[in-house]
């Protein structure tokens, strides 16, 4: 049964700095997340009495679990053809943060998309493995 449910993911450079608009380009002419994932440009929450960064980050609403791992292929290769422009990216959901550096293969990619899907949905991967480059967001 298809997961209708809507995941939203945080997307910025492992700095914290805002994401380059060809991340947003990508992921929109991709044919595989076609119907399935928008990205758009979303303000960060400012926390109370505090000023915030001015920064926005890039959010990438994918239509369910089953679109997470494209969306996640699709930020690896976007990642990958940048160089040492991006040298990663930091996907963040519910205090989950992975890091797509380019080079994960499609095991890593499955594995980065059961830690950021609901816990009622993580039926990818065996939930008793750790993954190395998951670690939770920063406040």
């Amino acid at each position: 049964m298809l997961e209708s449910t809507s995941i939203t993911l945080k997307i910025t450079l492992a700095g914290g700095s805002r994401v380059p608009d060809g991340l947003r380009a990508f992921i929109a002419r991709d044919p595989s997340l076609r119907g399935v994932a928008q990205a758009q440009w979303q303000s960060r929450k400012v926390q109370a009495g505090t000023l915030g960064d001015g920064l926005d980050v890039l959010a990438l609403v994918v239509t369910g679990a089953l679109a997470l791992p494209s969306a996640i292929e699709t930020v690896k290769r976007w990642v990958s053809s940048q160089g040492g422009e991006a040298a990663s990216v930091v996907i963040s959901r519910d205090g989950v943060s992975v890091a797509i550096s380019g080079v994960e293969d499609s095991e890593q990619l499955q594995k980065l998309a059961a830690a950021l899907l609901p816990s009622s949905s993580a039926d990818v991967g065996d939930p008793g493995e750790q993954v190395p480059t998951v670690a939770p967001e920063a406040g």
